[in-house]
């Protein structure tokens, strides 16, 4: 019975990464800019939030956009992490709708 928990574990949390990444690189695209190079440092990136999420340390996921000539603040994300698991299941909300109206509001 454990193997099959700490299975369902690892594999909600590589679900649950996957989404946060696919979030965080439709925030980009719809905020107007080009994700290829968050696209390009994927592997990196779920192997840090997968570690995270592993440990139950990663409590907020912060983006921030920053114009390149002026170095000022473009566009601030704040995600909020909290872990519920259920028989070893976690799971990934978000409102993909809500998403694009937020976007489109800032």
């Amino acid at each position: 019975m454990t193997a099959v928990i700490t299975y369902s574990r690892t594999q909600s949390v590589t679900y649950v990464a996957d989404n946060i990444l696919k979030s965080l690189k439709d925030i980009i695209r719809l905020s107007g800019m080009d994700p290829t190079n968050f696209a390009n440092d994927t592997q990196i990136n779920m192997r840090g939030i997968k570690a995270w999420l592993e440990t139950e340390d990663l409590e907020q996921i912060i983006l921030e956009i920053f114009d390149p000539i002026t170095n000022e603040l473009i566009l601030r994300w704040d995600i909020e992490v909290s872990y519920s698991w259920s028989a070893g299941d976690g799971n990934f909300w978000t409102d993909t709708d809500q998403l694009r109206w937020a976007i489109s509001k800032a």
